[in-house]
């Protein structure tokens, strides 16, 4: 009876699953930078297509829940301009840390809508000597199928970059920087793989603050 209840439970989540995908049609484009102080900034741009017969209004995407404590800040706009809510965490049992955005409007049947978000990140580089370590999920997790994503990491000027054997992710320059692309047609659900690589720089700087002290005066 038990594995009974877990194939009917998993038939759910599977057509759960691909009802979203016939609602919606998404691609994504990432751009993760690694600054000189090791902050990284994770820039998402998305196209959206309802393709169902209701209105839409948000869209939830997320990380593996490891990196939550990583993450400093997070913003939304649209192609408008205007500012999206977003809510964090919003599955606290979920091994994927979720972030909904709301939408500026509801998104009619065949309608497209842009947006694009930022998260900023502190802690996904670390220190391996001679160089460093960036780890990360690189492409967003998702609740339904995108048709694509395409993730352009950019590094420091002056990195040379080691990926691993037989990676499926490619190191070259870009307008003379170095980058690590990958792209993943299409973007299976749930998709929660962890990407780490190393390289050297002599201009990525480590900072860390041990301690930090707040003096306010009031006059009387």
């Amino acid at each position: 009876p038990l594995l009974l209840i877990a194939l009917v439970a998993f038939a759910f989540v599977r057509a759960t699953a691909a009802g979203a995908e016939e609602a919606s049609s998404l691609g994504v484009e990432r751009s993760i930078t690694i600054s000189d102080y090791a902050l990284v900034t994770v820039n998402d741009k998305f196209n959206f297509k309802n393709n169902g017969n209701e209105p839409l209004s948000s869209l939830t995407v997320g990380f593996p829940r490891e990196f939550a404590d990583l993450l400093k800040d997070v913003s939304a706009k649209d192609s408008d301009g205007v500012t999206l809510r977003v809510d964090r965490d919003v599955d606290p049992s979920s091994p994927i840390y979720w972030l909904r955005l709301t939408f500026s409007k509801d998104v009619k049947p065949n309608e497209e809508y842009r947006f694009n978000s930022k998260m900023l990140f502190a802690g996904l580089v670390s220190f391996n000597d001679p160089g460093f370590t960036f780890k990360f999920a690189p492409h967003p997790t998702l609740q339904s199928r995108a048709e694509f994503s395409n993730v352009t990491i950019v590094l420091p000027a002056d990195a040379q970059v080691t990926v691993p054997p037989n990676s499926t992710f490619i190191p070259e320059k870009v307008e003379g920087k170095p980058v690590v692309f990958n792209s993943s047609r299409p973007l299976k659900p749930l998709t929660d793989t962890i990407f780490s690589f190393n390289y050297t720089s002599g201009t990525q700087r480590m900072i860390r603050c041990e301690w930090a002290e707040r003096k306010i005066t009031f006059d009387p």
